[in-house]
């Protein structure tokens, strides 16, 4: 914590409990009290600065209470970061509530346009990366009829599945997996694109993910969607 925000009224008791600053989504309280730190050293031309140092506190619990309401676990803080950025480069004196939305709003729109644009080159990546698989037609129907298809049968059961499915399910074993591998396959690729989410707003499943379900009865794996846990 810089030393200049020692003894700041908005700053002190404004940590997690852990001892370090919240490391949160969303705007916090501490996030708040640093924009207000930050906004009072770019020397604004601001009324409050002429008060007695009674007044110029009252000023300040008044602004900060204004925008722990209307901000706080509200804005997402990369999105805060830049509005704050904003209200530096553009502000001569002390941004309203008015203002400080508008800058909010004008970031917002561009975090937005940062997030299609990253998708639209992991998506390019991935599609750069899969391999065209040449399937002979021909040779699979003969196969069909001679009775020799499995030779083209596809094994699902790679190391890799079996390594997810015994962690995703500890009691599984070889039959299971055997039996379940397109399945298990299914949720393995679900991980897999959750994993690289950078925005719920922006998934292709609106939100939910395939988890999995395992038939109590039938002992059989099938698909079951279920709400993303950052969806909120």
């Amino acid at each position: 914590m810089a030393e200049g925000r020692k003894g700041c009224w908005w700053y002190d008791g404004l940590l997690c409990k852990q001892g370090s600053e919240c490391d949160m989504t969303m705007v916090s309280d501490a996030n708040i009290g640093e924009a207000l730190f930050r906004l009072e050293c770019q020397n604004l031309y601001d009324t409050a600065a002429r008060l007695d140092a009674k007044s110029k506190q009252a000023v300040r619990e008044a602004r900060f209470n204004e925008w722990r309401e209307l901000f706080s676990g509200q804005v997402d803080i990369d999105v805060w970061n830049m509005a704050v950025d904003l209200a530096v480069r553009h502000c001569k004196g002390w941004p309203s509530l008015s203002e400080m939305c508008d800058f909010v709003d004008s970031a917002m729109k561009k975090q937005e346009t940062v997030i299609a644009e990253k998708r639209k080159q992991l998506e390019a990546a991935e599609d750069a990366g899969k391999k065209v698989i040449k399937v002979n037609v021909k040779a699979i129907l003969e196969a069909a009829r001679a009775g020799e298809l499995k030779k083209y049968k596809v094994n699902q059961v790679t190391p890799e599945v079996i390594a997810f499915s015994k962690k995703r399910w500890p009691d599984a074993d070889l039959e299971f997996v055997e039996s379940n591998a397109f399945a298990i396959v299914s949720v393995m690729k679900q991980e897999a694109v959750c994993s690289k989410c950078m925005d719920p707003r922006y998934c292709k499943t609106n939100g939910y993910k395939n988890v999995g379900r395992i038939d109590k009865h039938s002992g059989i794996l099938y698909g079951h969607m279920v709400p993303c846990p950052a969806k909120g």
